[in-house]
């Protein structure tokens, strides 16, 4: 049947409202998620996402904060849910980018996502401990003052914690998280005493912020399908449980419940050396039995990134031109006005 040009677009959709008022319902419901992946530079974090979106691609480096999103049907004439995934690029230097995705609006449906390169030890807790941090801090500011936000993020954090041992000694993250170990095959090519300390420590980690945590490799199937399972439970609200693994020589997997304190014990320091740590609690104890075998170094200093505009992943010919022309022109203007500076002298 011919259609008339004076039906508009607006027309059509009018008509399918009112011929189907239900599904614009479920539209205007659908059950968004916001999933936000934060991490050590170059740890995976765009290769786990593609692996997650079953993306035959090649993961590019992430420019400052990139944003994709991955849907699923609920179920016939449904609307689909739609999980928002944010990825923060340059590992710890664009941590003010955070704010973007963590709004009010988005708080009690947001889980973080931390990947943490295993092969990199020496600047492993300090990325935790930054993004941790700062993520808390960005979370303390949304709820401060609004008591109905503050009670809803307090119940959800009660439910996911339900059957979490040690609650009272646990500080837990305010927003589900998820700590992935990653290069997990890197890593057991390590000393076999540090590999247990380390271990040990990322289930520490795990237990004290009552957080979801697996090890993985992008070459170890088994792995990465339990890490998708995870994701897709995070973005699409679905429930599951799967055993736990928490020895040193195999791939992590842990979640609130699954572990204690005790059952993880002290760090695995000689006598002698864990006498000399003066640490005030658990938490301190840990981070400087882990300090003692490897000290941090800041992973964007260390790589020369004080500047993202010089960081040669984002190259770009014309523009860096551009750049060095208009340095250039700043330069002589800065050399021009030391010279006026030292003439107004010399006649003053």
């Amino acid at each position: 049947m011919a259609m008339s040009k004076d039906i508009t677009i607006w027309d059509l959709a009018l008509a399918k409202r009112d011929k189907n008022p239900e599904e614009v319902y479920t539209i205007r419901s659908s059950n968004d998620s916001q999933l936000l992946f934060v991490g050590t530079k170059g740890g995976g974090k765009s290769s786990i996402i593609l692996r997650f979106l079953d993306r035959d691609e090649v993961a590019k480096p992430t420019t400052a904060l990139e944003y994709t999103f991955a849907r699923k049907a609920k179920g016939h004439n449904q609307a689909k849910d739609v999980a928002h995934i944010w990825e923060l690029g340059g590992g710890t230097l664009l941590t003010n980018l955070i704010n973007t995705p963590i709004t009010k609006d988005t708080l009690t449906k947001l889980s973080v996502v931390l990947v943490l390169d295993l092969s990199e030890p020496s600047n492993l807790w300090f990325v935790m401990e930054t993004f941790v941090t700062t993520i808390k801090q960005r979370v303390q500011e949304l709820v401060y003052g609004d008591e109905e936000l503050s009670a809803k993020m307090s119940e959800a954090t009660d439910i996911r914690l339900s059957s979490a041992k040690d609650k009272d000694l646990l500080d837990p993250f305010p927003v589900p998280l998820f700590i992935i170990g990653s290069n997990y095959d890197k890593f057991q090519t390590v000393d076999p005493g540090q590999r247990r300390l380390v271990s040990m420590a990322m289930r520490f980690l795990a237990h004290y912020l009552g957080a979801q945590m697996q090890f993985v490799s992008l070459k170890n199937e088994s792995t990465m399908r339990l890490a998708k399972s995870t994701l897709s439970q995070l973005a699409f609200h679905q429930t599951g449980s799967r055993p736990a693994a928490l020895g040193y020589n195999v791939p992590i997997c842990t979640h609130p419940g699954a572990d204690s304190f005790q059952e993880i014990g002290s760090p695995p320091l000689q006598e002698g050396e864990l006498a000399h740590l003066a640490a005030r609690n658990a938490y301190q104890l840990w981070k400087q039995a882990y300090l003692s075998v490897y000290p941090q170094q800041n992973p964007s200093t260390q790589s020369g990134m004080d500047d993202p505009g010089k960081d040669p992943q984002y190259a770009e010919a014309g523009v860096d031109q551009a750049r060095a022309v208009k340095d250039q022109e700043l330069e002589q203007y800065r050399r021009d006005a030391r010279k006026r500076g030292k003439m107004v002298g010399v006649i003053g």
